[in-house]
């Protein structure tokens, strides 16, 4: 038999092309869509996204600037608020904000959400000084950004006069078995600046309920609510001084009987 071919009676076994595609006509355009369907869709992507975690932990943000907006905010009241939202929007176990006092200069704790009675007894009754905060022989750090301090169990981040404030027997139960667990004993401290970079005090945040570290959004997000909390604390200091000038000095006491 001779090969197929046209010339044979046979006919070539080739594939049809596909049919085209309709032709749009001239000056046809494609549907419009209803207007009224991208506020409709913004509203829906809004709604939706306030149950995000990532977008309520900027509604703190907002609640907090709402707050320093007020004729005379509360300062106490404020951080009260701010260490509620750190324990409630990021999912730590305990926080606790200490500022430096007027008086003697030295930091204490003022504010605390989650903390038991004991523990947050044992935080009150102590006092630093700015050497002693910043000594890294006894505090052992991590530094992760100007405004963040990590402090590890294994490096043993306490003081003797702090073994109160945590619970030493499961610090040294607990193990890390990823990069990412957080164990007993671990803590980050979250600066608080002034407008000329002093240390006004810090945001204080130990162990997470799911036993993981914070992630990096979540550790902006704080330095962020700790940013808040210095403009708050550098305007209570500026109303106090107009309502209550400074005392003088003894030595500007001494010119002054000088003088007379």
């Amino acid at each position: 038999m001779g090969s197929p071919g046209t010339g044979d009676g046979y006919v070539l076994n080739a594939k049809m092309p596909a049919a085209s595609p309709p032709r749009q006509s001239a000056g046809e355009q494609p549907k419009d869509v209803d207007h009224n369907e991208v506020a409709r869709k913004l509203k829906q992507d809004y709604n939706h996204g306030a149950r995000d975690p990532t977008i309520r932990q900027l509604d703190s943000v907002q609640y907090l600037i709402k707050y320093l907006m007020k004729a005379d905010p509360n300062l106490s009241e404020m951080l009260e608020q701010a260490a509620r939202m750190v324990y409630t929007q990021f999912n730590i176990k305990e926080v606790s904000i200490a500022l430096r006092g007027n008086s003697d200069g030295r930091y204490r704790y003022v504010a605390e959400h989650g903390m038991r009675t004991d523990i947050w007894a044992a935080h009150a009754k102590i006092s630093y000084s700015y050497d002693e905060l910043f000594d890294t022989k006894k505090y052992k750090a991590v530094t992760i950004s100007h405004h963040t301090k990590l402090y590890l169990a294994e490096d043993n981040p306490y003081g003797s006069e702090e073994g109160d404030t945590y619970n030493e027997h499961m610090m040294k139960m607990s193990k890390r078995k990823s990069a990412s667990d957080s164990i007993e004993g671990d803590y980050i401290d979250i600066f608080i600046y002034g407008p000329k970079d002093e240390t006004y005090g810090w945001l204080e945040i130990s162990g997470t309920w799911d036993g993981r570290i914070p992630d990096a959004r979540s550790i902006r997000c704080m330095e962020m609510i700790a940013a808040l909390l210095g403009i708050a604390i550098t305007r209570h200091t500026m109303m106090e001084e107009l309502t209550d000038p400074p005392k003088a000095t003894d030595q500007q006491k001494k010119v002054e009987q000088a003088k007379k």
